[in-house]
């Protein structure tokens, strides 16, 4: 009796657990036999993400994330929300990754973020009548359209304050604000701005800054507690070739045009040839006219100093149409009333140089060059060739007054030099400089051959004709000296 009773009590206790053990068996099995699963939520953004006509989730986005499934071996479930909603819907675990996120420090302390799978920067866009606008500092006191919710809005409302910001629920929504004379400028990220001012046929309507003015790059958000699926994505994604996105960025925006504003433009190796001929002619003439008797080296350096006044009366045209050109993309600017009074005025003192005293003419020149060099430091930094017009300074320096020329030039551009930098590390000063846009400009093309040519005419037609002058002088010191000697030898004979 006692025995049967311990049987009967081993039996109340294994049961159970045998159930526990079959009940976890199964789950797991399940688990393990169903794909896992995972909710995308993002706003209604063509062509990334959208509803499409036929009620269904289409966009570039929902193509990446298809390609991702295969990685992975998850499937994806998409909704469209209010983007505003998006974040909200990820906290109240509805959704479990925000699509198109842009990383921001409030954001993260609240989410996580992949690496960036897009890469896309905010500009300012506004209408052809609004007074051009290139920075956050021509947004005080404007209406400004931004998305709500999103990383531009968080950054204006710190960056500009008294700026008054129109919050849009979607892109469509942004353009149309501008359109209807709601907002004077919006915010928005390239291509996604084109994509709907296109499909409102108004480009001719629109202006864009020529710089950007925020990094908006999108990654996939999630929840902070979710690493493991944090690092799931980042590995699905890393997964994607170069090639495969490629193909879906061709798919949504077309392969990309590469300038294909100048395209097919076979007009310009015509501009080419007339200002390698226009170079040629001056260098031909030049050379006549140098050939001819120079007395002295003060004559050399008259002629050194009227070539460079000469040469900028000449550039000045051509670099003047440069620059008004300019103005028909982003408007008439204070920059170009300047401009066209230094050409009316370098024109003038070219022609009229002979009447003007040698010392003039060379504080002319000298000033000239430092203030190109300044202004080249000030609007690209160190990029490119910012340097030279100082570096000519103390050429030219050194050819027309020795050494002292030498010291004070050098003395200046370093000083000049090491100002600009500690204003810009300061944060007192930042250059406005897209390399990207001035190196497939044809305008800036265009100031580089010419400013080129200014550079090396005249420098190099300078340093020939003292250089050519020395060597007459020394031979003629050796001419003299012989025949002092064949006289002496005479003499005693």
């Amino acid at each position: 009796m006692h025995l049967s009773s311990k049987i009967q009590r081993k039996d109340s206790i294994i049961k159970p657990i045998a159930v526990l053990l079959i009940l976890l068996l199964f789950f797991s099995l399940t688990a393990y036999a169903q794909p896992h699963h995972i909710i995308v939520g993002c706003g209604d953004f063509r062509p990334m993400f959208f509803q499409s006509e036929d009620q269904g989730i289409d966009g570039r986005d929902i193509d990446l994330w298809r390609l991702w499934s295969q990685k992975t071996g998850f499937t994806v479930e998409f909704r469209v929300i209010e983007w505003n909603k998006v974040i909200p819907a990820l906290l109240a675990h509805e959704i479990d990754v925000a699509n198109g996120a842009t990383h921001t420090p409030e954001r993260a302390k609240i989410m996580a973020f992949t690496q960036p799978h897009e890469e896309l920067l905010s500009y300012l866009f506004f209408h052809k009548n609004v007074y051009p606008l290139q920075g956050i500092s021509d947004l005080a006191g404007k209406t400004v359209g931004v998305l709500k919710g999103s990383n531009v809005e968080e950054y204006l409302s710190i960056t500009v304050p008294d700026a008054n910001i129109i919050v849009a629920s979607n892109y469509e929504e942004l353009v149309t604000d501008a359109l209807e004379g709601r907002t004077q400028v919006f915010v928005a990220e390239e291509p996604l701005a084109s994509y709907y001012i296109n499909k409102f046929d108004s480009t001719n309507e629109f202006k864009r800054s020529l710089n950007p003015i925020l990094d908006s790059s999108l990654s996939m958000a999630v929840r902070l507690e979710d690493k493991e699926l944090l690092y799931i994505l980042n590995q699905g994604f890393d997964a994607i070739t170069e090639k495969e996105r490629q193909q879906i960025d061709d798919k949504w925006f077309g392969k990309p045009l590469h300038n294909s504003a100048n395209h097919g433009q076979w007009y310009l190796w015509i501009f080419l040839v007339l200002g390698m001929g226009t170079v040629t002619a001056i260098i031909a003439a030049l050379m006549r006219t140098w050939r001819r008797e120079l007395p002295d080296i003060h004559s050399v350096r008259i002629k050194f100093v009227d070539i460079w006044i000469i040469s900028a009366g000449i550039l000045c045209i051509p670099l003047l149409f440069i620059s008004l050109s300019r103005s028909y993309a982003f408007g008439w600017l204070p920059l170009h009333s300047l401009q066209v009074i230094v050409v009316i005025f370098a024109i003038t003192f070219a022609a009229f140089r002979n009447y003007i005293h040698y010392h003039i003419r060379t504080l002319f020149v000298l000033s000239g060059l430092y203030l190109v060099g300044l202004g080249g430091l000030l609007t690209y930094g160190i990029v490119g060739a910012t340097q030279l017009p100082l570096m000519t300074l103390v050429i030219v320096s050194a050819l027309l007054f020795g050494m002292k020329g030498v010291g004070i030039s050098v003395i200046t551009s370093l000083a000049t030099i090491g100002s600009v930098a500690v204003l810009i590390q300061m944060d007192m000063l930042v250059p406005s400089y897209d390399i990207a846009v001035y190196a497939t400009s044809l305008s800036t093309w265009a100031v580089v051959f010419s400013v080129f040519a200014f550079y090396t005419i005249s420098l190099g037609f300078g340093i020939a004709a003292i250089y050519q002058h020395m060597e007459d002088a020394l031979y003629a010191q050796r001419e003299s000296e012989s025949l002092f000697r064949n006289l002496v030898e005479t003499t005693s004979d």
